[in-house]
């Protein structure tokens, strides 16, 4: 599980920044709500301020992962859900779209696989969930 969380991460590194290369598909992407497409496919539909997602607002990337949370100047900031295509998912904080702060993974079944503390994109502490047998 270590090594997707590690792709997990360079995923986010590399994929957020929500800014002004997109094109306004509906709504107001200056400053209000809006939808709108990037150069490669991916649409951003909530919040706005001076051009940049700001506020909450969902990212669907165009390879079927989602970003469902808070953002700050273009960037995932404050709480939030990735899910993966294969339907794997993390909830928890971040900071300039890197997981920061507390943040929980989980199955494509909803069963939780682990939490971690991060800072700045790198797990500081991790505690592996042990499941109680309930027979």
């Amino acid at each position: 599980m270590k090594s997707k969380f590690g792709i997990f991460i360079i995923f986010a590194i590399l994929t957020w920044n929500i800014s002004l290369s997109a094109k306004c598909l509906g709504g107001n992407c200056e400053n209000g709500y809006g939808t709108a497409e990037f150069p490669r496919g991916d649409i951003y539909t909530g919040e706005w301020k001076d051009g940049m997602a700001s506020g909450r607002g969902v990212l669907k990337y165009k390879n079927g992962n989602e970003y469902t949370g808070e953002w700050k100047n273009g960037k995932a900031n404050g709480r939030g859900v990735l899910i993966f295509q294969d339907g794997t998912r993390y909830v928890g904080e971040w900071k300039d779209s890197v997981a920061h702060g507390n943040g929980t993974m989980y199955d494509d079944k909803g069963k939780m696989l682990f939490t971690a503390v991060w800072n700045n994109g790198k797990v500081v502490e991790e505690s592996p969930f042990n499941q109680i047998d309930s027979r």
